[in-house]
Parts: C-alpha cells; sequence; structure tokens
C-alpha cells in the first residue's frame, strides 16, 4: 500500500475541511483574532447553518495565514517505525516534508482570502525553480551540457594518458569511445542505468557489484585492472542526463486560477450537502459535527485508480476553528472493477507554532479500508499466514526474549494483524518542525541553475564557437573580450539577439552546429 495513495486522497479531503465560529476564554491571541474576524464579517458567533459556518472557517484561515506573514509553510513530518529515508539523518523512522503555498483568491462579493495549497513533489520542483531564478528548460539545458562536457573530458583524460606513453595501462574502451564519438552518449546512458538496476534487482548478483564497488574504490580502475576513464565518467554525466529528462518532463502544476475555481466549486457543492449533526467529542475536545452527503467528487490516484467521494463528516472545534477530525467513505475503481473504502484523519496535538497565529497539528492518525488491489489481497493472505508463523514463534520463546521482540516490533504486528482481520491500515504521522517561508539555497536547482555563467559552460561555449571558427580566445572557462566578441559575431550570423553573453540556449545552439558538422 502506497502512502501516496493516501495523501492524495487526503489531500482532497482537506479541501472540504470547515470549523465553527464562537471564541476561546482566556486565549487572548486566539481570542482576538477570532473576534476580529467575526466583527469584520458581521458574523454573529451563533449563526450555526451549515453554508455560514463553512465560510467562516474560510475566513478565520485566511487571517491567520496573512497576520503570520505566510508565503509558503513546510512541514517536516515523519513516520514512526518506518526505515529512514535517504539522507533523512533521522534512524528512527522515514522523514518527509511537505509544502503548502498560500494562493490569494476573489470571493464572489468582491473580497479576497487567503488559501493554503498543498505542493505536489512537481510543484515544489518548480518552486525551487523559481526561487533560483531560473526556469526548468535553463537548468536541463546546462545540466545536459554538462553531461557532454563529462563525457568529453573522459575522453580527453584517455587521449592524455595515451599521449603520455602510459597507453598500455588503459583498458578497453574502444566501443564506449566510438559510440560517445558518433552521438550515442543517450544511448550509453541507458545501458549505464540498465546495468545499475540489474545490480539493484539482484542483490545476489556479487560478481558485478563487486566490480562496480571496486571502481568507485579504485577510481578509474576496472575490473581488469586498468584504466577506464570514459567508462568512469559515465556515472555522473549520466545522472545529469536523467536529471535533465526529468526536469524537461516535469508537468506544470495548476494555476492559481485553476485552483480557485476548484475550490470554488467544491465549497459550493459543500454548502448545499453540509448538515449540522450536533455535537461529539473528538479526542478530549467538545465539536460540531457536519455530515455532507452525496458530493460525488472525483480523483484519480497515481495507480490510475479512480476515487469517488461520496459523503464527508467533519468534526470541528468551536474553540480554534480546527478540524479535529475528517472522515470520507466512497468507491475505488480499478478498471472495471469498484469497491466501497473509507479514509479518515485524526489531527491530534495542535499547537501554536511560534508567535505566529497558526495553530497546526502535530500528530496525524490516519485511517484507510478498502484501498487494496487484488495484488495486495494476494500478498495479505500471504502476510496472515506468516502472521501467525510469527505468532507461534514468539509464544516458544523464553518471556524475557518474547517481551523484547514484542516491544521491538508492537506497533508493526498490530498494523499487520488489523489489515488482516479488517483490510485495514493505520498510519501515524507526526510532525517534527514547521518552518515559515523556508529557503532552497541548499538544493541542486541553485548549484546547476543559479548562474548562467558557470565556467563549465564558458568552458563548453569556447570549445564549440573555436570548432565553428569564431576564435573565442583560450579555452578558460572565464568571459573576456574574445569570447564576448565571439559569441556576438555567431549570434549575428544565426540571426539571434546578439547580446555578447553565455547561456545554456547558447550553448545548446551551439552544440547542434558542431553535431552538424
Amino acid at each position: 500500500m502506497k502512502i501516496s495513495k493516501l495523501t492524495g486522497a487526503l489531500m482532497l479531503g482537506c479541501a472540504l475541511a470547515a470549523t465553527f465560529s464562537a471564541h476561546a476564554e482566556g486565549v487572548d491571541w486566539n481570542d482576538q483574532l477570532t473576534r476580529e474576524v467575526l466583527s469584520e464579517r458581521g458574523i454573529e458567533s451563533d449563526d450555526y447553518t451549515a453554508a455560514m459556518l463553512l465560510q467562516t472557517e474560510l475566513y478565520v484561515k485566511s487571517e491567520r495565514l496573512s497576520r503570520s506573514g505566510v508565503d509558503v509553510l513546510k512541514r517536516r513530518k515523519e513516520i514512526p517505525g518506518v526505515a529512514p529515508l535517504t539522507g533523512s539523518g533521522n534512524p528512527q523512522g522515514g522523514e518527509f516534508p511537505e509544502y503548502v503555498k498560500v494562493v490569494a483568491v476573489q470571493n464572489p462579493d468582491g473580497s479576497t482570502v487567503l488559501l493554503a495549497k498543498e505542493l505536489s513533489p512537481q510543484e515544489v520542483e518548480q518552486l525551487k525553480l523559481e526561487t533560483a531564478g531560473t526556469t526548468r528548460e535553463a537548468v536541463a539545458a546546462e545540466m545536459s551540457l554538462m553531461s557532454d562536457g563529462l563525457m568529453m573530458l573522459g575522453g580527453a583524460l584517455r587521449q592524455g594518458i595515451g599521449n603520455s606513453n602510459f597507453a598500455e595501462l588503459l583498458g578497453n574502451e574502444s566501443g564506449t569511445a566510438e559510440v560517445i564519438a558518433t552521438g550515442g552518449g543517450e544511448k550509453m546512458c541507458e545501458v549505464y542505468f540498465d546495468s545499475m538496476a540489474t545490480i539493484y534487482d539482484n542483490p545476489d548478483n556479487t560478481e558485478k557489484s563487486r566490480q562496480v564497488a571496486d571502481m568507485h574504490m579504485k577510481g578509474m580502475m576496472g575490473p581488469d585492472g586498468k584504466l577506464h576513464p570514459i567508462t568512469y565518467v559515465l556515472g555522473p554525466a549520466c545522472m545529469l542526463a536523467g536529471s535533465a529528462r526529468e526536469l524537461e518532463a516535469l508537468p506544470e502544476g495548476s494555476s492559481p486560477e485553476a485552483y480557485a475555481k476548484a475550490h470554488d466549486d467544491t465549497l459550493k457543492a459543500v454548502n448545499k450537502a453540509a448538515k449540522m449533526r450536533g455535537d461529539e467529542t473528538v479526542d478530549g475536545h467538545t465539536t460540531k459535527r457536519i455530515d455532507i452527503e452525496k458530493v460525488s467528487l472525483k480523483q484519480t490516484m497515481d495507480d490510475g485508480s479512480e476515487v469517488t467521494i461520496n459523503n464527508v463528516s467533519i468534526w470541528l472545534d468551536p474553540d480554534y476553528y480546527v478540524r479535529r477530525r475528517i472522515r470520507m467513505e466512497g468507491t475505488m475503481k480499478r478498471g472495471r472493477k469498484s469497491e466501497p473504502f473509507f479514509m479518515e484523519r485524526e489531527n491530534q496535538d495542535y499547537r501554536r507554532v511560534g508567535e505566529t497565529y497558526l495553530y497546526e497539528p502535530y500528530r496525524e492518525v490516519m485511517k484507510v479500508g478498502g484501498i487494496m488491489s487484488d495484488k495486495d489481497k494476494r500478498e495479505l493472505a500471504k502476510a496472515k499466514k506468516e502472521l501467525e508463523s510469527a505468532k507461534q514463534q514468539l509464544a516458544q520463546m523464553p518471556a524475557s526474549q518474547r517481551a523484547m521482540m514484542e516491544g521491538m516490533f508492537a506497533s508493526q504486528m498490530a498494523q499487520l494483524e488489523s489489515l488482516v482481520n479488517n483490510g485495514a491500515a493505520t498510519v501515524e504521522v507526526i510532525t517534527t518542525d514547521i518552518e515559515i517561508n523556508p529557503g532552497f539555497a541548499d538544493t541542486m536547482v541553485t548549484t546547476f541553475g543559479g548562474s548562467s555563467h558557470s565556467e563549465t559552460l564558458v568552458r563548453l561555449i569556447q570549445t564549440d564557437l573555436a570548432k565553428l571558427g569564431f576564435e573565442p580566445g583560450p579555452v578558460t572557462g572565464k568571459i573576456n573580450k574574445a569570447t564576448s566578441d565571439a559569441i556576438s559575431a555567431y549570434q549575428a550570423s544565426r540571426n539571434m539577439t546578439v547580446n555578447g553573453s553565455p547561456s545554456p540556449e547558447l550553448a545548446t545552439a551551439l552544440r547542434a552546429d558542431v553535431d552538424g558538422l
């Protein structure tokens, strides 16, 4: 079961959330904000019609974001008991970031409110590009050129070693060199990635793993004990080329206008169907419950299945204007087969974020059932047998050893048992930190795209200008008058804008002309 499938549907449910208007005695910062919002909007605290309460919640959320100066919100989250993600720095659980972007939306009455839009991974990457002051096309172009430059470097190293009377140290790379020299670098990368996939998919293939490990340990030294400079640079070169392709294929995120319209459509549908159900206690807090029936909201999941949410229940705290629980019920369609499902999230451990007006949950308990595919069910049947076997083995252990094992794997065993017995899973997510308006200075994007005048880029431009006869001066990676004049001359000869400046677009055009020689 994929976490992305769960969070994707929960994102849709979050758009439906609302809460009630009231004030909390003794909580000055919250009481002040809510009183001012109600007064400004002309809302009475006993306006308990569902439509009015949903709209009021929107105003309060907007005011919290505005007063807190939020443009982007970054939540660092972890799932306790899950193996750590690479680079997470957390040995106890899987960490992952969640980003929220504030979007200004105009209401039908002409007023403006701020909405918190959870960003997809693609939209986060786009945000990083914008922060770096560049475009994905420019970064992809520079990455591609750097990839070509690394392969050229491998060839130059090989040639230099050969010219220094040390040719006997070189391994046989004639096939690789020939393919790259004839413009087949992309084909070589396909072979490289296929080889890596074979190693990772077959961990028992120790011979290939040993060869790759040896080559990394010994620099350019191949399994034959000789130097393979071209093959050695394939790793970083192909990684750059692969990153460039991913950037070029990055889908556009939804525009603020499209998001605003979707939110408005959802709000209208909810207002028509929302009904008050009275008071209920959730996690020790008195809440107002709203049921929204027959909304028929659809969303396509990562695996191509289609989710239709029919009924939504929301439990809202009338003091803090936050949702304590939300439950969705509907159907999931895979191919021609549809099955009922439910998703429920309970927000706990709400805290004020620093001295801001934000009030956020630091613990979420999510329950989901009925979304397993046929493959999941087959695996579940197998897991059921393994669970019974594990229980028998535990029962035969000495008491102290059994207690230790149960303590280590209690949560995993409980979740597996829940899946086995009723097909429902429970996932706990902990927020470890919330950052307002985070920077992206440490991202790879700024490394490659933060400056279009990087030495690698200029060096490639100078090399190709020389090949085309434009005399850029020595290949130094530094801009000088000769290089600027050569760029201007080339730009004029190709009816391009003449500015004498290097850029990824210029380097791409030069490379195309060189390849055509």
